[in-house]
């Protein structure tokens, strides 16, 4: 109950989104949408070539060549601050958005202690070189559940000293999957000379694939919570995502090569979400194939070798490439980078950093009513290569208000239009594992929108709530509406006064699945 009471009280915190609408059949409206691309160009050398007009893009949508309407650079530094129209050859520069970082870091166990250092230190290099003032960062852990260790803040020095503390537990962690595969390995080889010993072996490894493959599930949850949890946030989006044991065949590890265990739609749900959150994912593959893979017990990937019972050894750089593609087809699908090993690590952050610093943002008009947009573009010069998200998510207003009202809740960000105040009353148990929160709702009326009437003036308000837990399980949107009428004698009092609001908000206990 107490997980309960703080997520409604954060609820109750924050002021819930609350917009005036005028009557229905009240004039007429125009919708004119714009969908905006960020797109980094590099040379062969991988450097962000700045410079460019609209003129060398091509951008096309679900296939077709869309125009390009409007269209900025951004640069790390730069001497004027403007954004030009389509149809002027020299686009003057503006400086990179102020930029939300979520970094996403497994619980590593890094052997090598070069690996270990050299990755962290990328860490903490990319929060004291390449955070700007006013950019905002969070760390989240995983393990076999997600903890949220520092929330969205501009302290970089509680950032690094967070990443310290990180580094220092990656030489107590114990890697599961190396247990689970030294005990896989002594029943094998009790199991030698027996006839029937090929099935067990089998079935043996065809449940540590099992357990791998729903380990894997519960983590793409936690990366698409924290991915929903950025949607609302305007400015540039971005997630590190630091794992492993991320796999297109979860259980290869354990030699079950089958594809009974595809991983594709977690990890095409992972695309999706970012993509629908504008979220740029930069994947690292700290562990890497960090020692020789023709020698003796190679290190990292000496997945379940052969025994007896006639199984294959697994190869090094399959179990390698199992992780490292899944890891890139995350980033390059949503406009990052990826990069496969901890010595390397140092080197592709400050790539990453790079890249959110030098930029193109390209706008076009959408055509169709397609919720999802395959998005391609092309630079009409040769050598150069694009990075840009595969395609873009058309929300409706209600799911934006959703976004919006979630990461104000998680993070605290963004201005409330409307000052309204917020009254919890006594929490109510509903089901078995629901509760009731009643809620009121305080909106000054000079604050709505109100249009004369018959006998004074009307208006209409929408409430949208949401009630989100600590540790990032969000409700279902609330929303209601209300009509009100303000006789023509009573108008100026009741402008200085507010117009009081209920509604109940059913939350759930989640203390049950720890």
């Amino acid at each position: 109950m107490k997980r309960i009471f703080l997520a409604a009280l954060m609820a109750a915190a924050f002021p819930l989104l609350a917009s005036a609408q005028q009557p229905d059949n009240f004039g007429e409206s125009l919708e004119v949408r714009i969908v905006s691309v960020d797109v980094v160009v590099r040379d062969k050398a991988g450097n962000p070539v700045p410079g460019l007009t609209a003129a060398d893009f091509v951008l096309y949508e679900n296939g077709k060549a869309k125009p390009i309407t409007n269209f900025a650079e951004y640069r790390e530094t730069v001497a004027d601050v403007a954004e030009e129209p389509v149809s002027v050859p020299a686009v003057a520069t503006r400086p990179p958005q102020k930029r939300f970082i979520a970094f996403f870091v497994d619980r590593l166990n890094l052997r090598e202690k070069i690996n270990r250092e050299e990755f962290f230190r990328g860490l903490r290099a990319f929060v004291d070189d390449s955070m700007r003032e006013g950019d905002e960062g969070a760390i989240f852990v995983w393990g076999t559940s997600l903890e949220i260790r520092l929330s969205m803040t501009a302290e970089r020095t509680a950032l690094v000293e967070a990443i310290r503390t990180l580094q220092e537990e990656t030489k107590l962690q114990l890697d599961h999957t190396d247990i689970e595969l030294s005990e896989l390995r002594f029943r094998e080889q009790a199991w030698a000379g027996d006839p029937s010993a090929g099935s067990m072996i089998e079935t043996d490894r065809r449940n540590a694939a099992q357990r791998a493959f729903d380990l894997q599930q519960r983590k793409t949850y936690a990366i698409n919570a924290v991915l929903q949890s950025l949607a609302g946030l305007d400015g540039k989006k971005v997630m590190i995502l630091a794992t492993e044991r991320f796999s297109m065949l979860p259980g290869l590890e354990y030699g079950y090569p089958s594809t009974e265990f595809n991983a594709r739609r977690m990890i095409d749900g992972v695309v999706e979400e970012a993509n629908a959150a504008a979220v740029t994912v930069f994947g690292v593959f700290p562990r890497g194939l960090d020692r020789d893979p023709m020698a003796q017990g190679s290190g990292s990937y000496d997945a379940a070798s052969g025994t007896s019972a006639g199984a294959p050894t697994a190869n090094p750089y399959d179990l390698l490439a199992n992780e490292a593609t899944t890891i890139d087809s995350i980033a390059t699908r949503t406009g990052g980078t990826a990069v496969i090993g901890g010595k390397l690590s140092g080197r592709s952050l400050d790539d990453a950093a790079r890249q959110l610093d030098n930029y193109y943002s390209l706008a076009y008009r959408p055509s169709g009513d397609d919720r999802t947009r395959a998005i391609k573009v092309k630079v009409n010069r040769p050598g150069l290569d694009v990075l840009a998200r595969s395609a873009v998510v058309d929300k409706p207003e209600k799911e934006l208000a959703r976004d919006r009202m979630i990461s104000r809740i998680l993070f605290g960000a963004g201005d409330s239009v409307i000052q309204i105040s917020v009254t919890q009353g006594d929490v109510r148990k509903k089901g078995l594992t629901t509760y009731t929160v009643p809620v009121e709702i305080r909106i000054p009326i000079a604050q709505l929108t109100t249009i004369p009437g018959a006998k004074g003036l009307d208006g209409k308000f929408r409430v949208m709530s949401v009630a989100a837990s600590p540790d990032g399980d969000v409700s279902e949107v609330s929303e209601k509406q209300q009509t009100f009428h303000i006789p023509a004698k009573d108008a100026d009092k009741a402008n200085a006064g507010v117009y009081a609001y209920t509604l109940d908000i059913v939350v759930r206990d989640t203390s049950s699945r720890e």
